[in-house]
């Protein structure tokens, strides 16, 4: 018989993990069958963290010599709160990541048997009727001599994970199986980590350069998918040891109860969406960076502008009162047709006409000058207000296109799936899933 592998991303839990408390899937008459790899300190995971890092940020502020450049020691706090780590909001380096490990489903290799009600046993813990609860999930307990020792297997494979991926520290490791409803699995919290590293801290939270450390180039999630991969492949080595065979599945959905599916699928749905969103606000915001460029460079354009055309103004203005002077003079200086000029007053005369069409051929080039330029002017906003229009024009038509290959996307993604009908099954909600990838 074969049984499938699951290796899927977790969500970080430590007290859930560490049963610091006893969760609802819990039985806890059963709590003592749990296995411990690596236990969290009394601090959590940030003593944990702040422990396994402490020495590089000791070694890094023993070389510096102002106080602000040194580092904090709390590392695992600026971690979270982006002090530390690069990159921003989802891009933030994460300072542990959990997954969870599993052979088989509780259907082939549950903790309870075929004949277990799970619904059964919790209205009796509900009814706080302990002793019967504890007293019925012992008569149902699987007996099957495979699922204990692939129970074995599994518990094999840890301690060889930080030999085969030595950049995953192991932060905690915990093996739970006191939940009746669900499938002997192991929580495993790593912590990525580089070292060597020549500038900052020479021992860092990094996720990508720990997967190129390790031989996994490329993109981090699809590094992530392919270790994930690596790591089922070690459970199936294991397996085949023991003589037993490894199923691939093509779908996950035998690994999950009810609930836990559609929460996973209205997850994933919703983290669609909100990357979708984002998307647009980036977009928006590049956008709106642009048109307040556009009007900063107009706004520069209209104060020259402004400035050039007061200047023509004054001169323009300069020469009309000289032409108005000197068109004044010749009046002041036209004969009376009864009283010749002397020579002295036609002189004069001669200079005061001189001066008119001089000026007065000045202030008409001017005129034409200034009008040409103005006209000039004007064909050149028209021309460039028309290339922004198509401009805004072809990226109206490209984001209507882009948003509906989204759209039409979306739905082949996710009609109809909000209408399945998921069976229940009698499977714990803390059971693994096949989050990101399935066999």
């Amino acid at each position: 018989m074969g049984y499938s592998v699951s290796v899927s991303r977790g969500k970080i839990a430590p007290r859930h993990d560490s049963r610091e408390y006893v969760p609802s899937s819990v039985e806890p008459s059963l709590m003592h069958r749990d296995v411990v790899y690596r236990a969290l300190p009394p601090g959590g995971v940030a003593q944990a963290i702040n422990e396994f890092y402490g020495p590089a940020i000791q070694r890094y502020n023993a070389k510096q010599k102002r106080a602000d450049r040194k580092k904090p020691e709390d590392y695992y706090t600026a971690l979270i709160t982006g002090a530390e780590g690069y990159g921003k909001g989802e891009t933030q380096e994460k300072p542990v990541y959990e997954y969870v490990l599993q052979i088989g489903n509780s259907e082939d290799n549950g903790v309870t048997d075929a004949d277990f009600n799970g619904k059964h046993w919790e209205q009796l813990r509900k009814e706080g009727k302990d002793e019967e609860a504890a007293e019925y999930v012992a008569r149902h307990l699987n007996d099957d001599p495979d699922r204990e020792q692939l129970k074995e297997v599994l518990g094999r494979v840890i301690p060889k994970l930080e030999q085969r991926f030595p950049n995953f520290h192991i932060v905690y490791a915990y093996g739970h199986d006191d939940e009746p409803r669900g499938t002997f699995q192991w929580h495993v919290a790593v912590t990525p980590f580089t070292s060597g590293q020549k500038t900052g801290l020479d021992t860092r939270v990094s996720l990508r350069k720990a997967l190129k450390a390790m031989g996994y180039t490329g993109n981090p999630r699809e590094a992530i998918k392919q270790w994930q991969r690596d790591v089922k492949d070690m459970i199936e080595a294991e397996m085949n040891e023991a003589g037993y065979e490894r199923q691939l599945m093509g779908n996950t959905a035998p690994h999950l109860d009810a609930d836990t599916f559609r929460d996973m699928k209205e997850h994933e749905r919703l983290t669609e969406e909100i990357e979708f969103l984002q998307e647009q606000i980036e977009r928006k915001e590049a956008e709106w960076r642009l048109v307040n460029e556009q009007v900063d460079a107009l706004l520069i354009e209209k104060t020259f502008l402004q400035e050039e055309n007061a200047t023509e103004v004054r001169i323009q203005k300069g020469l009309d009162r000289d032409l108005r002077a000197f068109q004044g003079k010749v009046r002041d200086y036209t004969p009376e047709a009864e009283k010749p000029l002397t020579e002295a007053e036609r002189g004069v005369l001669d200079e005061a006409k001189q001066w008119v069409v001089k000026v007065g051929g000045v202030s008409k080039s001017v005129y034409e000058h200034c009008n040409d330029r103005h006209q000039k002017r004007e064909e050149q906003e028209q021309a460039k207000r028309e290339k922004e229009r198509r401009k805004m024009e072809q990226a109206a038509e490209q984001e209507q296109l882009r948003r509906q290959q989204w759209q039409a996307e979306y739905q082949k993604r996710f009609s109809g799936k909000a209408k399945r009908k998921v069976m229940p099954r009698e499977v714990s909600g803390a059971e693994a899933t096949e989050r990101e990838y399935g066999d």
